[in-house]
């Protein structure tokens, strides 16, 4: 169990080495966290609610509240009212927006090619069905209990 816990973190730190090293580049200057580019990621190509991004990602409205001002400021994403309902503001991205998100998506299938390119067809499709077995468990995982 210990070699899972270290090679999932390596996976992951190695992931978000990559994802960094693109922000640094497509932000501008800006430094975007992990978590707002999970915000920019759930609006994608969307005009949404605040509440609709706070449900894909599974926090609370004044959790995107907080990130959606802070991108809106840095200027990669912006807010509009609706005519029909001035109280409804939807939240879209920006040109900026929209560059970081394909960078995103770009660097994504590139490290996804990365990790298969060595793995023939049928190796390829095990992991797969093995990935997607460890993502049901995780996502139907209990709550952790504070006292581990």
């Amino acid at each position: 169990m210990q070699r899972v816990n270290r090679l999932f973190t390596e996976i992951v730190n190695a992931v978000m080495a990559h994802h960094n090293r693109l922000l640094s580049k497509v932000a501008g200057g800006r430094m975007l966290t992990m978590s707002e580019l999970h915000v920019i990621d759930a609006i994608g190509s969307e005009l949404l609610p605040m509440s609709e991004i706070a449900t894909r990602l599974g926090v609370t409205p004044g959790t995107i509240t907080v990130a959606v001002d802070r991108l809106e400021k840095k200027g990669f994403l912006t807010r509009m009212r609706t005519a029909e309902d001035r109280r409804l503001v939807l939240v879209g991205l920006t040109p900026r927006g929209e560059e970081v998100l394909r960078h995103h998506a770009a660097v994504d299938r590139y490290l996804a090619s990365c990790a298969v390119a060595h793995l023939s067809p049928g190796e390829q499709e095990s992991l797969v069905k093995m990935l997607d077995k460890v993502r049901q468990a995780i996502v139907n995982a209990p709550a952790v209990p504070f006292d581990i």
